[in-house]
């Protein structure tokens, strides 16, 4: 590996939604998840026209 090369970001998937293709869906969805610590979660969606989206991240704080 060279040293230019490095992991910038791991994902993982927590909730996940699907839309059916040509139809009129809702642009809405909603996940209710558990965290067990303080955590920043952000939206990633894609678009089959436009690419993909990234939200800007949100802390969300476990007390």
């Amino acid at each position: 590996m060279d040293r230019r090369d490095f992991i910038k970001k791991a994902v993982i998937t927590t909730a996940a939604t699907l839309y059916k293709a040509g139809g009129l869906s809702s642009p809405y969805a909603h996940f209710r998840i558990r965290l067990n610590e303080t955590s920043r979660i952000e939206a990633i969606e894609h678009c089959n026209l436009h690419g993909t989206w990234i939200g800007e991240p949100v802390d969300i704080r476990v007390v």
